[in-house]
């Protein structure tokens, strides 16, 4: 059964300052029936040296037609991230994952103060009035990723070497990983199954008929 595509996310990408050496690699993921797989975070981290993340960011998720625009992020430990309300109507952020415990009160067209996401993992949000919407937010430890677009593919500019590549998305089964060598006499074009539920993917932020949401 063909999976829905989930909601196109913003490329994002962190890397350590820039290397004169450093190639433009591409990624493709597709979940296990072979069909692409778009809002996958993917790292990559060198075998053997693992460098500390240097680049924190100041990320933006908004909330507009009532759903997280974009509904997958991916930050560095230490980045902030805002949750401007771009709807007429008012919404409540929340989250009660692990690495980050959080609520914004009740607001609307407005920004609101940054959040300070300073614990690598998985946050999951929700809007405490509009129970469909969901969004996803990848603390990052590793240094370089990105997200992918909604053909399934990112791209990365990281220095020749070996190193562990990971895929990890909020409806997987398990982490994905594979090791790939980065060098001039490699076409820069790498592949990546992630194997995930498919029943529903990423809900779907959109007020469903009977007021059901999944």
């Amino acid at each position: 059964m063909r999976v829905k595509r989930i909601l196109t996310s913003l490329l994002l990408a962190v890397c350590l300052p820039p290397d004169a050496n450093a190639l433009d690699i591409h990624i493709n993921v597709t979940d296990q029936h072979g069909v692409v797989v778009s809002g996958a975070v993917v790292s990559l981290v060198p075998v053997g040296d693992r460098h500390p993340v240097e680049h924190e960011m100041l990320a933006v998720m908004d909330q507009r037609g009532l759903a997280f625009i974009p509904q997958v992020i991916a930050v560095a430990t230490g980045s902030r991230v805002e949750f401007p309300n771009s709807d007429a109507l008012r919404h409540q952020v929340y989250s009660f994952s692990t690495p980050k415990r959080f609520e914004l009160k009740l607001y609307s067209n407005q920004s609101t103060p940054s959040i300070l996401f300073d614990k690598p993992g998985l946050v999951t949000l929700g809007c405490n009035i509009h129970d469909w919407m969901r969004g996803y937010i990848y603390v990052m430890d590793e240094p370089y990723f990105s997200v992918t677009d909604d053909t399934g593919d990112t791209s990365l500019d990281v220095p020749p070497g070996t190193y562990h590549l990971v895929a990890r998305h909020p409806r997987q089964k398990s982490e994905a990983s594979n090791v790939i060598t980065v060098d001039d006499a490699q076409p820069g074009m790498f592949a990546i199954t992630i194997h995930i539920y498919t029943k529903g993917d990423l809900p779907r932020q959109a007020e469903p008929a009977g007021g059901l949401a999944y």
